[in-house]
């Protein structure tokens, strides 16, 4: 049972979001990062685990900076640092695993600082800088899956999101309009006409790849096709996406949700509900939509 809005709010004053996930039906974590610390240094990112369960807001521990967040399995949840950390929390605790690519002689530090990760079936997938592209196969085990993709000379290029239809066919976004291709194990760029960045991606059951960023760009398509969706205001940068009862839901601008329609992008209704008041990420999750914001569940 989640609370509303307002009691979180209340509960976590002096806290913004960072990332969430859900644990089975009745669990949410959320990493934490600390206003004032924020405020006295900007890149102090050091994280806090709290679990909302049984309608209250319970601050769990201190860990390391959380960069993202995804559930693996039922009940177990990781979570990545830029670094490399990872932390395994499920509803009876939580405990730190090997660092992300030490068991496969490709540690994170000096090569990449990891962006995002996503599940893909079943398995944890970690992109980062420079191309990087990690698969977690085991507790503890992370193999390097970006031979083709990964480029040692481009700290500053980035990959900032993954999606798959399945282990064999996976996506890739990231700044500068950059959108790769794995089948069978082989990376490949995509080309599309556009070279703004791209944020966020998903995989859909239309059998569509969609992926959005900067300047109002959403792009549609897969394997060798693409195209960019018209019509979508070009004040707008995407930060979240995802596919819910056959529809495209998109977060931007840090405040704001929208949905892809015939008509265009349309500001979600809210209904008797009030709006949240920030947006950044979006999961579907044991047949539900949940929504992260800085400030919001």
């Amino acid at each position: 049972m989640l609370p509303p809005n307002e009691a979180i709010a209340e509960d976590l004053m002096g806290f913004s979001i960072t990332s969430g996930e859900v644990i089975g039906s009745d669990y949410v974590l959320l990493a934490l990062s600390s206003d004032e610390r924020l405020r006295a240094d900007p890149e102090d990112y050091h994280s806090y685990l709290c679990l909302i369960s049984d309608g209250k807001v319970r601050l769990r521990e201190n860990v390391f900076p959380i960069t993202s967040q995804t559930r693996a399995g039922d009940c177990d949840l990781i979570s990545l640092s830029a670094q490399g950390s990872v932390r395994l929390t499920s509803p009876h605790g939580g405990e730190n695993e090997a660092m992300v690519g030490d068991a496969s002689g490709q540690k994170v530090y000096g090569r990449t600082r990891l962006t995002q990760v996503s599940t893909v079936d079943g398995q944890a997938i970690a992109v980062g800088t420079r191309g990087a592209v990690y698969r977690r196969t085991a507790p503890g085990e992370w193999d390097c899956i970006d031979h083709g993709c990964y480029d040692p000379n481009q700290f500053g290029r980035s990959l900032n999101a993954i999606a798959g239809f399945g282990a064999d066919e996976l996506y890739a976004v990231g700044d500068g309009g950059e959108l790769w291709m794995q089948t069978r194990g082989t990376w490949a760029k995509a080309a599309w006409p556009g070279a703004d960045d791209l944020n966020t991606v998903v995989c859909a059951s239309d059998g569509n790849v969609y992926a959005a960023g900067s300047r109002g760009v959403v792009v549609r398509g897969r394997g060798d096709h693409w195209h960019r969706i018209e019509g979508v205001p070009g004040h707008l940068t995407f930060w979240g996406s995802a596919w819910y009862e056959a529809t495209l839901f998109l977060t931007a601008n840090l405040d704001r949700c929208y949905t892809l329609t015939a008509e265009g992008i349309v500001p979600v209704d809210f209904g008797d509900t009030p709006a949240p008041q920030t947006a950044f990420d979006l999961k579907v999750r044991d047949n539900a939509l949940w929504l992260f914001g800085p400030k919001d569940v």
